[in-house]
């Protein structure tokens, strides 16, 4: 539970912080895609953070829940709290990398073709290179979630898998004799006569 909830948080400050950056970036983006085009940029940069950060819940509720039941299944619910927290975390870190490669991205999209992507997508609101940073890095940070999820469960899994293994290992070797565990080599016909080792 304690995992989820903090996905869920995690996914809220990620929301949070991308959302600061790019209201302030462009807030025309906002403005297009909220449709308040009568707030002043201060009104639509808290407004940006606000949606930052109930996408970041809601995306946060259905991921963190994925994370916790492949946590829980996987560990027969034995994971340490820190242990899944640390892949959680490191989760967040590559949605956050995610996020300025869409935003990259789109602004190499949008200079290999300015035309077309300012026919097709642009609404006419302020510059148009801000605009298409914050909607890549939208896209970057939301698909890039999702497969930073995938990616993360499948490493958590490995990782456990491994632990376990090594400790099975290691309570297997405690309980072996000393002199069990190098025993000495004896050839298949015995030891040699001591007549013929002369």
């Amino acid at each position: 539970m304690a995992v989820a909830v903090t996905g869920v948080a995690g996914c809220a400050a990620l929301g949070a912080l991308t959302n600061a950056v790019n209201g302030f970036v462009s807030p025309d983006y906002f403005r297009s895609v909220l449709g308040l085009s009568q707030l002043s940029d201060i009104e639509m940069w808290r407004a940006s953070i606000a949606r930052g950060i109930l996408e970041g819940v809601l995306f946060g509720l259905v991921l963190s829940a994925l994370y916790t039941a492949v946590v829980g299944i996987s560990s027969g619910a034995r994971c340490p709290y820190l242990f899944a927290a640390a892949h959680l975390a490191g989760m967040l870190a590559a949605a956050l990398a995610c996020w300025v490669v869409g935003g990259a991205l789109a602004l190499g999209l949008l200079a290999l073709s300015p035309e077309y992507f300012r026919q097709t997508y642009y609404p006419d609101y302020g510059p148009i290179a801000p605009y298409f940073w914050v909607g890549g890095s939208i896209w970057g940070v939301e698909y890039g979630g999702i497969f930073c999820l995938v990616v993360g469960a499948v490493l958590f899994l490995a990782r456990w898998r491994r632990i376990v293994r090594l400790q099975q290992a290691t309570a297997y070797s405690r309980r072996m004799p000393p002199e069990s565990t190098n025993p000495p080599f004896i050839p298949a016909g015995g030891l040699p006569s001591e007549d013929i080792r002369r």
